[in-house]
């Protein structure tokens, strides 16, 4: 991956690189510090007033929440992307539809219920080698009849 080159290390945008690949948050500084290198075309806005930047770092940060919390007031995860709860939810809703984010909002009390996978990666593992063995199994019946 391009994290894992190691020229990037020498590259000024390396921190904000870094974040995204380990999923953590991106502090205002940081995407700031990065802004700062992009072109004025790079930071055209959006008919909302928003860039592309923007809405990437708070659709990252909604993923980095997602890691930490279980769930979330929308309150709070407003504060915690630095933009309004409205925008927050709004952003979060987009990625619940296209499905890059498995949550449910829930306006009535204001939370985003984050749905995580209990199963580890083993547990996971060995549900699809059994599904490929009931599989087998099936065909081999069928053949022998």
């Amino acid at each position: 991956t391009l994290y894992k080159d190691e020229r990037t290390s020498r590259l000024a945008s390396h921190a904000i690189l870094e974040r995204v690949h380990l999923g953590r948050f991106l502090q205002t500084d940081i995407v700031d510090a990065f802004a700062a290198t992009l072109k004025p075309h790079q930071l055209a806005k959006a008919g909302d007033g928003s860039t592309v930047l923007s809405r990437s770092v708070v659709e990252h940060n909604i993923v980095a929440a997602s890691m930490v919390y279980k769930c979330v007031a929308l309150e709070e995860l407003g504060a915690l992307l630095g933009v309004e709860p409205r925008v927050a939810e709004k952003a979060a809703g987009n990625m619940i539809f296209e499905r890059r984010l498995n949550a449910n909002i829930d306006q009535a009390a204001g939370m985003l219920r984050f749905v995580h996978d209990d199963g580890d990666a083993k547990t996971s593992w060995d549900a699809t080698i059994a599904r490929v063995c009931a599989a087998t199994s099936a065909i081999a019946a069928a053949i022998a009849e």
